[in-house]
């Protein structure tokens, strides 16, 4: 897989046929790992995806898709199919890459921007926040700023911005209030509105 592959949207509704997923869960349930190796096969490449633009990092992602993969296989039987599989396993591997980010962090006290006390002002123009990242010019340069946001804003802004979860479905992987999305959100746009003009005025 080549790294600007992480560039690409991949949505969530994009899984294989649902019945056919069902009865490859239902067959792993009871034991068949091949049917499980089958499962693995066709959603590892979007679960590497959804890791690799969190953690911009090869090796992390592979290990968080590896560990991923691990606990879907402990926990399946808790699988409940009223639930698309791969919003499932995006929250494994979010939540995976979000504990990663804590523990870099953790080694890097200088990981990502402090945060001001002039309160959270929202982007007055998100619309036009989302028609700078689109752009091939500076989108990787936005990407990589959005590398230095605290692990919570960066996985907000990924939710939200990246993968275009709505707020509630990012409240719900992110294991979040609806609140504190809209307020990380707020932060993480503000940050690379701020890291966007400066690079423009660099120009």
């Amino acid at each position: 897989m080549k790294a600007t592959d992480n560039l690409v949207p991949m949505a969530l509704s994009s899984e294989p046929e649902l019945n056919h997923v069902n009865a490859l869960i239902a067959r792993s349930i009871g034991g068949d790992r091949n049917a499980f190796r089958r499962l693995v096969e066709s959603h590892e490449r979007y679960a590497y995806a959804v890791a690799y633009r969190l953690l911009h990092d090869h090796e992390d992602a592979r290990d968080v898709v590896q560990e991923a993969f691990i606990r879907v296989w402990k926990h399946l039987g808790g699988y409940r199919p009223e639930i698309k599989f791969t919003t499932w396993l995006c929250k494994i591997v979010v939540n995976l890459c979000y504990d990663t980010m804590k523990a870099q962090k953790r080694k890097n006290a200088a990981f990502g921007p402090t945060r001001s006390n002039d309160g959270c002002v929202d982007v007055a123009d998100p619309a036009g926040l989302e028609r700078q990242i689109e752009q091939s010019d500076i989108c990787e340069r936005v990407l990589m700023e959005a590398r230095k946001l605290p692990p919570l804003e960066r996985l907000i802004f990924h939710l939200r911005d990246i993968e275009n979860c709505s707020v509630e479905e990012a409240a719900g992987i992110a294991g979040v209030s609806v609140a504190s999305v809209k307020t990380n959100l707020c932060y993480a746009r503000k940050r690379l509105r701020i890291a966007i003009s400066n690079m423009e005025a660099g120009s």
